[in-house]
């Protein structure tokens, strides 16, 4: 009863002092360390709520801890090890950034409780000036480059707030350039917010944490309560006919077991939902840690403002003697600067003019001469237009003259090559019939059989009548082979008349190939013409290649004919004698 008595007093106090509408920071703490702000009594006064929750986050860990870690997982669950592991990792995790977010959230107060100490030093002091400057006019100005040191130089840190302000605000104040606190201040409220994002990760950090280890642990206690109870339960046993009895009976008689395996998931629910309460609570303190610093940094924005206000009022009525000189420097260079520019400028524009005229006048005489150009181009062009007309007409005549000889010389070429082959022919008729094999045998049949009766009348005299007459015989086979080889050789010569004619032939129509593209008419009238000639030499070449064949066959067979006569002669002959 006395702790609790003492815990309610405790939170009266605290919010009696939260009540208050502001608290006054000692200047001293602008310099201060963060060790020596969190141990100053004023620093909790000044933020009493944060004090609350620190309390209450801390009262509440062992709670957490036993809620999630009782007494009873290391009796019924000590056979699974994996599932009192993890739970108490995950636990021990989430507790732990309950105490993080509690240090950064103490850091994060440090910072903005000696940017206040530091905007109220600068306020005051600035006011105080700004009341002696105005109280002594004209002459109680002073020098801008007086506030040039104007923060103090044992602040700690790097990059404060209102020191990079004052920068940028005496900056612009030396350049003549005067802006309001509201852009001034903008990027760096942004970037003090912006340190407000680890404790926005912390909350959901744990509060995902807590998830898993509800689901783990639900996970793992259904897999351990189902395996003790199929391992215990001697579900094989039970017949398919009274399952319910079966059951019945089972459960009766196995109940110190069932309560027992109950029992053991009943606690990894408790650890799970356990996990859960921590994640929850942990981001339930972080998230009213993060609302309660939004609110002091709210605080510290009105400071900063106020603070840079008097700054821009203080720098604005100092004397900045070397800006003006230097302003005033700077605006004669710039109109000499300028006076030259547009001194050069219009030379610039006076000489290009100049050259600009130049250039038109050369266009103007470079057009007229292309005009004469053309217009003599035109006259040249009219001349040959109508020199190549004439020339067109001419070759037009040259080429239908040209057609008309080469149509005249193909035609009488062709009537000579008709007479030759009508003559040819007749020859050829003739030669075959001079040279019929009827005849041709029976003038070997009247000689054999003139030679037979000759010799079966006369077997002794008429022997060497029938020789001489074989002989003679002989004689006049090989006259008739000489002529037979001389008529070849006339067949060849034609033969290769035939085939100059054809060349000559050929000639004249690759002749008329290129007059042939100019008329239409003969080069319709040519591919038949050349159909025509190749049928002609086709039947050329038949008959040529026909006419010697028989002479050929014949003559061999006439002399091995007679050859076969006398060696029966002489065989008979030899016989008789």
């Amino acid at each position: 009863m006395e702790i609790t008595e003492k815990i309610s007093h405790m939170i009266g106090s605290l919010m009696d002092l939260a009540r208050a509408k502001d608290c006054n920071i000692p200047v001293k703490m602008a310099s201060a360390s963060f060790f020596r702000v969190i141990t100053s009594p004023g620093f909790w006064r000044c933020y009493p709520w944060f004090a609350v929750l620190s309390l209450i986050g801390i009262a509440a860990l062992p709670f957490l801890f036993e809620w999630t870690i009782p007494d009873s997982p290391l009796s019924s669950l000590k056979d699974n090890a994996i599932i009192l592991s993890i739970t108490m990792l995950l636990a021990m995790v989430i507790l732990s950034l309950a105490i993080l977010s509690l240090l950064v959230s103490a850091r994060l107060l440090a910072d903005i409780y000696r940017d206040r100490a530091l905007a109220r030093d600068i306020e005051n002091r600035g006011l105080a000036d700004l009341g002696k400057m105005e109280s002594g006019g004209a002459s109680g100005r002073r020098s801008i480059d007086e506030f040039k040191n104007y923060l103090p130089k044992d602040v700690p840190g790097k990059g404060r707030v209102l020191e990079l302000i004052f920068d940028e605000i005496y900056q612009d104040t030396q350049d003549a350039v005067f802006t309001s606190a509201a852009p001034i201040m903008r990027p760096h409220k942004e970037r003090l917010r912006e340190k407000l994002g680890p404790l926005s990760g912390i909350q959901t950090i744990a509060l995902r944490l807590g998830i898993l280890g509800t689901f783990v642990g639900l996970i793992m206690g259904i897999v351990d309560v189902g395996s003790a109870f199929f391992a215990t339960s001697g579900i094989a046993e039970i017949s398919t006919g009274d399952v319910r009895e079966t059951v019945i009976d089972m459960l009766t008689a196995r109940q110190e077991e069932f309560a027992e395996i109950s029992n053991q998931l009943f606690t990894a629910l408790h650890i799970a939902f356990g996990t859960s309460i921590a994640g929850l609570g942990v981001s339930i303190l972080t998230l009213m840690l993060l609302l309660y610093l939004r609110g002091c940094q709210e605080k510290l924005f009105r400071n900063i403002d106020e603070a840079t206000n008097v700054i821009l009022r203080l720098l604005r009525n100092a004397r900045n003697e070397s800006g003006l000189v230097s302003s005033f420097a700077q605006m004669k260079t710039t109109i000499d600067d300028l006076r030259r520019r547009v001194q050069g400028d219009f030379d610039d524009a006076a000489k290009l003019n100049k050259e600009l005229y130049g250039e038109i006048a050369k266009q103007v005489e470079v057009t007229k001469d292309g005009l004469e150009g053309l217009r003599e181009l035109k006259v040249e062009w009219q001349g040959f237009s109508d020199s190549l007309e004439t020339t067109h007409e001419s070759v037009l005549r040259d080429m239908a003259a040209a057609t008309e000889s080469s149509r005249s010389q193909f035609g009488g070429f062709l009537q000579d090559l008709n007479d030759g082959q009508k003559q040819f022919l007749n020859d050829a008729k003739s030669t075959l019939e001079l040279l019929s094999v009827g005849k041709l045998g029976e003038s070997i049949d009247t000689s054999i059989r003139s030679a037979g009766t000759g010799i079966a009348g006369t077997l002794g005299g008429e022997v060497h009548d029938a020789l001489e007459r074989l002989e003679k015989h002989s004689q006049k086979v090989t006259a008739l082979a000489e002529a037979n080889n001389a008529l070849s050789r006339q067949l060849a010569e034609f033969s290769s008349t035939v085939i100059g004619a054809q060349t000559n032939l050929q000639t004249a129509i690759e002749s008329l190939h290129p007059t042939a593209s100019h008329l239409g008419d003969l080069n319709t009238a040519l591919p038949s013409l050349g159909q025509k000639i190749e049928k002609l030499d086709s039947a050329t070449r038949k008959m040529t290649a026909r006419i010697p064949h028989p002479i050929i066959l014949y003559i061999p067979m006439g002399v091995g004919l007679l050859l076969t006569l006398k060696l029966v002669l002489l065989i008979v002959i030899l016989y008789l004698l």
